[in-house]
């Protein structure tokens, strides 16, 4: 190197550390113009892109740089750093290898290999690097809640929070740690624990990833409304500003409005995530040739997607189709995960898998077609979908609204719960079923039982109105509504489903204020056998629906017990499927428009005996009558849509 170019280069040097990176950038550039392998000024210009936050040309400048010297240890560091930033955790996990392997002492360099571990789903490998990042700091917090959230992920939850309460005690100061804590033990069920740090971390920083958000669905869960509108209405301004403020899930629980829940998928993935896609052709069907469709889920168990799903899966034309299961958790072998077992030609358990590696076998048995049966819920496959495992990617039944990116390429739907207005808040283009989107199984169907009303706390002669679902779908206004509908049907109680003490507490305390007396609230207590969770339905009256999240497999689980579902649609999916079965067994009078119809429609069937027989009556003979419940119909649809994507 000239004594010109030294000089030139520390001028560079001097502008940047003045804080001038464009005078710097523009030295290092006309340098480069007559040295194209200059490694100092390679390097500098990708630190430059680093802090501007422009990590690909970072990468662009490193990957040049770490060629002329594969030695240089802050080269490789900052390479493996820069591809981690844009996502391309398998080619950053080289460099971070040989990061540490040139610098075995570097604690950075281990902590920053774990973290790309974890990003590829590489759980055990990702424990062995914290745990050397931590012999080699023993008091790095950043590592210890690394290798607590890595212990997570294995189900070691007792020994994960230990480690974080120490890393809290290292540094109280950290938002992150203390949102973590509160996730785990939000996990755990202690929701008051969860409580009190997700306040912690917003106290630190209110803009914190998915804190707000956690912080209203736990509230939500225990039926705590102290400060809810005011949180909400933060988080609806979050997440029009594009923040990383909660989980899909949450904003369908809080809302109808499509375009939120839209935006809520969407702040999930990196505008230059689409870039990083393998393409994989979708090609023409040899006549001889089965169409391979895999179905994917962490749910592979006596859960409701798959006990919604199961005999369809049994039921594929196998002349036509191979079918493949891909499982993406470990579960306690049951009959029922037998038979799910046996409903594929090939059930795959990929727990252990990374990410890649699912992605790699899926390509290898040659898909045509990947069906997410998850979308974004616990434990989400979109890292697996992200790699492209077929040509053709759906987001199906698991989730009721869009995945928000574009590498998903269909959603499945019937035309009532998507509209044709509101397809614009879809990332995936919408398939229609022609008929109804919800499969089912009919084996799952109520026993006989000579179990009265009182053997469940529940009054003979009393009207009974019940809703099954989860305490985070409740609202106080839900609450309000209900207390209405009840003070003007005196003769009736409601019961319902609040499988934790805190959120029975609450309730009982919010029916109080709106006039309704505890006595007339009865809580349904868990059940682990499906058959007698419904069989127990057919001592209620009406199931009353929420808004904006309906009731979805609760809502085939009344009608299929003959208890009518009072429901309200809203805009959104999640607040238009108890409609969507409604509709299709043409009790278009029992799907309100809005709350004050809901409230007296639910007053007239309480009150009313002719009215509720007549509805009762027309519902199970409707119901009997009907393609739901009808796997064989159901499945010839699906195929058709299937076939008519490799046509």
């Amino acid at each position: 190197m000239t004594p010109q170019t030294q000089a030139l280069i520390g001028q560079a040097v001097q502008f940047l550390q003045s804080g001038q990176p464009e005078r710097a950038e523009s030295i290092l550039k006309k340098i480069l113009e007559v040295q194209k392998n200059n490694l100092p000024v390679l390097e500098i210009l990708g630190l430059i892109k680093g802090s501007q936050g422009k990590h690909d040309e970072c990468a662009t400048y490193l990957q040049k740089a770490v060629q002329l010297n594969p030695n240089n240890i802050s080269v490789q560091y900052n390479l493996a750093k820069a591809l981690s930033e844009i996502g391309k955790h398998q080619e950053a996990l080289i460099h971070h290898r040989i990061t540490t392997s040139l610098s075995p002492n570097n604690h950075e360099a281990w902590l920053n290999l774990g973290k790309s571990l974890i990003q590829l789903n590489q759980i055990s490998p990702a424990i062995t690097a914290f745990k050397t990042s931590l012999n080699i700091k023993p008091k790095s917090w950043e590592a210890m809640s690394n290798l607590a959230s890595a212990l997570k992920e294995i189900n070691k939850e007792n020994e994960a929070l230990i480690i974080y309460l120490e890393a809290f005690e290292i540094n109280s100061k950290s938002p992150e740690i203390a949102f973590n804590i509160g996730t785990l033990y939000l996990q755990q069920k202690k929701y008051e624990e969860a409580i009190y740090f997700f306040e912690i971390a917003l106290t630190i920083n209110p803009n914190l990833d998915f804190l707000l958000g956690s912080l209203i669905h736990t509230k939500n869960t225990i039926c705590d409304w102290s400060d809810i509108n005011n949180l909400i209405s933060k988080l609806e301004v979050m997440i029009r500003k594009n923040a990383l403020a909660c989980q899909p899930l949450v904003m369908m629980s809080i809302t109808d409005n499509p375009e939120l829940i839209f935006l809520a998928s969407k702040s999930l993935f990196k505008e230059d995530s689409i870039s990083n896609i393998p393409v994989l052709k979708n090609q023409r069907r040899v006549d001889c040739q089965k169409i391979k469709i895999g179905y994917f889920s962490p749910d592979f168990f006596d859960h409701p997607v798959s006990q919604l799903i199961i005999r369809v899966l049994e039921l594929h034309d196998r002349n036509n189709f191979e079918v493949y299961g891909f499982s993406t958790r470990k579960h306690h072998e049951d009959c029922f995960n037998k038979r799910l077992n046996q409903s594929v030609d090939k059930m795959i358990d990929v727990s252990t898998f990374s990410y890649f590696e699912i992605a790699n076998l899926a390509r290898e048995i040659g898909l045509d077609i990947a069906i997410d049966l998850c979308g974004h819920t616990s434990h989400s496959l979109y890292r697996i979908f992200e790699q492209r495992v077929a040509p053709i990617q759906i987001n199906f039944l698991g989730f009721a609204a869009t995945m928000g990116i574009k590498y998903y390429d269909y959603i499945l739907a019937d035309k009532y719960v998507i509209t044709s207005d509101q397809t614009k808040f879809y990332s995936e283009e919408v398939l229609y079923l022609s008929d109804l989107f919800l499969p089912d199984d009919p084996n799952r169907m109520p026993q006989e039982t000579t179990k009265t009303r009182s053997s469940f706390g529940l009054p003979e002669s009393s009207f009974i109105y019940c809703n099954f679902n989860q305490p985070f779908k409740y609202s106080q206004k839900m609450i309000a509504i209900w207390s209405e509908i009840l003070k003007a049907v005196p003769d009736s109680v409601f019961w319902l489903s609040a499988n934790n003490p805190l959120a029975r507490s609450n309730l009982l305390k919010e029916f109080e204020s709106f006039g309704v007396s505890p006595s007339r609230i009865i809580f349904a207590d868990r059940v682990d056998s499906v058959t007698d969770h419904l069989t127990r339905h057919k001592l209620a009256n009406l199931f009353l629906d929420t808004f904006p999240y309906n009731a979805h497999t609760g809502t085939l689980d009344a009608i299929k017990c003959g208890v009518p579902v009072l429901t309200i649609s809203g805009r959104s999916f999640a607040s238009r499927v108890a409609g969507s079965v409604l509709n299709s067994l043409g009790l278009d009078n029992l799907i309100a428009q809005d709350y004050g119809a809901y409230i007296k429609t639910a007053i007239n069937l309480g009150t009313s005996s002719e009215f509720y027989n007549e509805t009762k009556t027309k519902l199970v003979a409707k119901y009997k009558n009907s393609n739901i419940g009808n796997p064989e119909i159901f499945c010839r649809n699906l195929e058709s849509v299937y076939e008519s994507l490799l046509i």
